[in-house]
This record gives C-alpha cells, sequence and structure tokens, in this order.
C-alpha cells in the first residue's frame, strides 16, 4: 500500500508546479507513516519541499530547506540502492545548492540503473549547472528518447532551455523552455530564463511583455532573487540578471 500511495504521488512532484507540489507533499504523508523505513517517499518529498524552497512556492523558504535536507539524508541512509531514491534525494540537495554530494549520488544512481530516464533529466541538468552545455543537452536528449512524454518531458525540454542560454543561444533557449511551459503552465519559474533569453536576443518589447505575465504569476520576484534561486555558473547567473534587468524586472 505504501508503495501504490507512493508512486500516485510521483506524478505531482514531478510537475514542479506549486498546487502539485502540496499535492504531493499531502500524497506522502501517508505512505511515510504506513513504512517509516521506506527510502523512496522521503526522497519525493524530500525533492518537494526543496522545489517549496527554491521555485519561491512558500513563505517559509529556509525552514523548508532545511526539512527537505533531512529528508533526503534519511532517505539515502533507508535506500542507498535504489536508484530513483537516490536520484530525488540528488535533486533535493541541488536545490540546496549542495552540488558535490548531489552529483555523487546521481552517479551512483546511474550505475544502479541506466535506463532510469529521470536520472538523465537529473544529469542534463547536473551538467548544465556545471557549464558543460553539450553534455547537458546530449544527456537530456537521452532521457526523452527513454521517455518522450510527461510527467518528464516537460522537464527535458525546460533543462534543454537552460543548456541553450548557458551557450548563448537565446533564440533556441526562449524556444525550448516554452515548449516546456505549454506542456506544463504551472512550472512559471522556467519563465525567468525564457523572458532573459528574449531580452538578450534583442526581442525587447517580447521580453517585457513575457516579464509582464511572469509578474502577475509571482509578484514578488526580484532580479536579486532570481539570481540566487539556482546553481549555475556565475556567468549564467549574472546574464540572467542582465536579461530580467532589459525586460523590466524589479532589481530588489
Amino acid at each position: 500500500e505504501a508503495l501504490r500511495l507512493t508512486l500516485g504521488a510521483l506524478p505531482f512532484a514531478f510537475a514542479v508546479a506549486p498546487k502539485q507540489c502540496s499535492a504531493a507533499l499531502e500524497e506522502l504523508g501517508r505512505p511515510q507513516e504506513l513504512a517509516p523505513t521506506y527510502g523512496l517517499p522521503k526522497a519525493i518529498a524530500a525533492w518537494c519541499w526543496g522545489q517549496r524552497a527554491a521555485h519561491r512556492f512558500s513563505s517559509t523558504p529556509d525552514l523548508d530547506r532545511e526539512r527537505s535536507c533531512q529528508l533526503a539524508e534519511e532517505a539515502y541512509d533507508l535506500a542507498p540502492h535504489d536508484a530513483l531514491t537516490l536520484t530525488l534525494s540528488s535533486g533535493a540537495l541541488v536545490l540546496a545548492h549542495r552540488l558535490e554530494e548531489a552529483d555523487l549520488r546521481l552517479e551512483r544512481a546511474l550505475a544502479l540503473d541506466p535506463w532510469l530516464a529521470y536520472a538523465w533529466i537529473r544529469r542534463g541538468w547536473m551538467s548544465a549547472y556545471f557549464g558543460d552545455s553539450d553534455a547537458s543537452i546530449r544527456e537530456l536528449s537521452t532521457a526523452l528518447h527513454l521517455m518522450p512524454f510527461e510527467p518528464l518531458r516537460h522537464l527535458s525540454f525546460i533543462g534543454m532551455g537552460c543548456a541553450h542560454f548557458a551557450a548563448g543561444r537565446y533564440d533556441r533557449a526562449a524556444l525550448w523552455i516554452q515548449g516546456g511551459l505549454e506542456a506544463s503552465p504551472g512550472s512559471f519559474w522556467a519563465q525567468r530564463i525564457a523572458v532573459a533569453a528574449a531580452a538578450l536576443a534583442g526581442a525587447r518589447g517580447e521580453a517585457r511583455r513575457m516579464g509582464q505575465q511572469l509578474m502577475r504569476k509571482d509578484p514578488d520576484l526580484t532580479i536579486a532573487e532570481a539570481r540566487q534561486a539556482w546553481s549555475f555558473t556565475p556567468a549564467f547567473m549574472s546574464r540572467l540578471g542582465d536579461g530580467l534587468e532589459i525586460a523590466g524586472l524589479p532589481r530588489t
């Protein structure tokens, strides 16, 4: 029963959107009660609490981040040989900016199960964080070949957009991210990169229009907060801030 309930919560967790994130956490309470030594529901919950902290899904980011990291450690201790648990706990550590630890867990997950599509998505995102755009695109392409449909396709599309943004291919970045947003409109956090990409590509009017749309969904967003949300390279985050400023978002 704990397994059934846990797997039922996965699509909500993979959506990376506020309402679905809250729904996943509600669904994951019962399996954690039924099977307290089962690592997977803790890993999924860690990922969701990390989303809340990183993407402004709540008003208590520090507490959410602390809870995410605690659950990620508990999940790892309970299931060090389960690839999906390792991958999800790795994602939670990434959102807490603990990249080196997250990378070690992710490599272990892929060694255990090289056919796990979600692990390849996380691998592609990890390469983008480290600034290796070519590797990121190859790895996300692998993920799309393994699972070219939802609930994971939009995360691959958004990751592709991030990789192209890192490489300075702003037109392609905007197109990939918009494709991801069309599949998952609740993932409005990704629109920050699409806005910056449009601005840096020279489409300032379009960037301002997109920026206004984003601010209606996330009215308290500032450039300073956007630059702290992810673990991309300093150059990436600097260009993100420049693009958002061109689009008219508030600095602080």
